[in-house]
C-alpha cells in the first residue's frame, strides 16, 4: 500500500498563489509577541499608526499578502502580529522585521519565522 510522506524541506517552495506574486519570491509566515510588561500595549498604540502604513506601503509592493492583530482569548485585546511575507529569503524577512517600528519601540518581544505555502483552492 503507497503511503504519502510528507515534504521534507530547509527552504521553503517558490509558489505563485496569485498572478501578482512573483515566481521568484517565496512566502514566510511571521507570528510576533508583544511584550508582556503593562506598557506594552500603550507603546503599541502610540506607533501603530507607523506601523500600518508601512505595512500597507509593503502589501501595494507584493511583499505583504496578509496581517493582522493576534487577540487574547477573549478577544479584546492585542497581544502579538500576523502576517504572510512574500520576499526572497528567511534573511529578507528578518531584515524587515528589524526595521518595523514595533520592534524599534519594543512592542513585539517575540517573533517565530516559518516557511509557508498557501493553498491553491479548487476554483
Amino acid at each position: 500500500m503507497f503511503m504519502a510522506r510528507p515534504l521534507l524541506t530547509s527552504r521553503p517552495l517558490l509558489t505563485r498563489p496569485f498572478s501578482s506574486q512573483p515566481a521568484s519570491n517565496a512566502c514566510w509566515l511571521v507570528v510576533a509577541k508583544d511584550a508582556k510588561d503593562h506598557n506594552a500595549l500603550a507603546r503599541r498604540l502610540e506607533v501603530r499608526e507607523k506601523h500600518l502604513a508601512r505595512a500597507a506601503a509593503a502589501k501595494k509592493e507584493g511583499k505583504v499578502l496578509v496581517g493582522g492583530a493576534l487577540l487574547d482569548e477573549n478577544a479584546d485585546r492585542m497581544i502579538g502580529s500576523m502576517m504572510v511575507l512574500t520576499v526572497p529569503t528567511k534573511k529578507a524577512v528578518e531584515e524587515f522585521i528589524a526595521e518595523d517600528v514595533y520592534v524599534k519601540n519594543r512592542v513585539w518581544e517575540t517573533w517565530e519565522i516559518t516557511p509557508f505555502r498557501p493553498a491553491a483552492f479548487p476554483k
